[in-house]
């Protein structure tokens, strides 16, 4: 219940920012039929840069860490835990990066995923469940692509595309 409450709330201050944005650089004339202005439209279009991918991504780790109530694995508490941070090292080591932070939530649904906006402070988050049904092949595939998508920087896309959708805005407003 507490990851629902706090997705839901993150969808209404990511709203309400949005709202509050809008509202500040005057849209509501152009959307009501005033024409649509450029300078409106990107400072718009930064705004939700901002709210809706920038902030998001920076404080993914945080706020995973709050709703899904992961516990970090710094001493293994048992042979599972210690085959997944030998697992995660070697692998980090193998993609020339740091050693993410690991974790553990409790859940029956077999799942992984890699969170944070810089790759040298990420983390790794594994369900219960992905360690209970998945065999060790598995498992280190999964953990695989994880530590991939770290190395990779992949946590950094979305706010990619949102910076090139304002340069593309400020190029159509100049003229190309």
């Amino acid at each position: 219940m507490t990851r629902i409450a706090l997705f839901v709330l993150a969808k209404l201050a990511l709203l309400l920012g949005l709202i509050l944005a809008a509202d500040w650089i005057g849209m509501g004339k152009w959307i009501s039929g005033g024409g649509i202005d450029l300078g409106n439209l990107f400072l718009f279009a930064a705004a939700f840069l901002l709210f809706g991918v920038i902030l998001p991504s920076a404080f993914s780790k945080w706020v995973t860490k709050k709703a899904m109530l992961p516990r970090s694995i710094t001493k293994p508490a048992n042979a599972s835990e210690a085959w997944l941070i030998n697992t995660v090292q070697r692998q980090a080591r193998q993609a020339g990066i740091k050693t993410p932070e690991v974790a553990v939530y409790d859940s029956s649904v077999m799942r992984a995923y890699a969170a944070g906006l810089d790759r040298d402070e990420a983390l790794i988050a594994v369900s219960s469940g992905m360690l209970e049904k998945m065999d060790r092949r598995e498992a280190e595939a999964v953990l695989e692509k994880k530590v991939e998508h770290v190395a990779r920087g992949d946590m950094l896309i979305p706010v990619f595309f949102g910076l090139l959708a304002c340069w593309m805005l400020v190029r159509i407003q100049h003229g190309l």
